[in-house]
């Protein structure tokens, strides 16, 4: 994964199986344009988890738009904190870890938008919340 897409571009051509990743800075344009380009080079979209804010329409709408161009999308960085209140209760379940449940119902709201992929800085939540 990488954050400069002429990188990506070389390595497409040296590596063509290996499946890249564009990271998107948080204030760069994510429009038709930019994942037409996208796709010709990289498999997968990361942008930051504020872009797909849990329970957000945009991010939603964000969800969609990277599928239609036939590319996954990750989100990046998750850790054991969780800077977003109200998560449904729904998204946490009795057996939880107590000193993960914030963090769970995050990263299963953000499984269940639909992302393929999450970088984590807690990669044990991140895989205890995929189940």
């Amino acid at each position: 994964s990488s954050f400069e897409a002429a990188g990506l571009r070389h390595l497409k051509v040296l590596l063509p199986q290996v499946r890249l990743t564009h990271n998107i800075e948080e204030r760069d344009p994510l429009g038709p344009a930019e994942l037409d380009e996208i796709a010709m080079y990289a498999s997968v979209v990361s942008v930051h988890r504020d872009r797909l804010a849990p329970g957000s329409e945009d991010g939603a709408a964000l969800v969609d738009m990277v599928h239609r161009y036939g590319l996954d999308l990750h989100v990046w960085t998750l850790g054991s904190d969780c800077p977003y209140a109200g998560l449904p209760a729904s998204l946490g379940y009795p057996g939880d870890p107590a000193p993960w449940q914030n963090a769970l119902r995050m990263y299963r709201a953000y499984y269940e938008m639909g992302i393929e992929g999450i970088f984590s800085d807690a990669p044990d939540i991140a895989v205890y919340a995929r189940g």
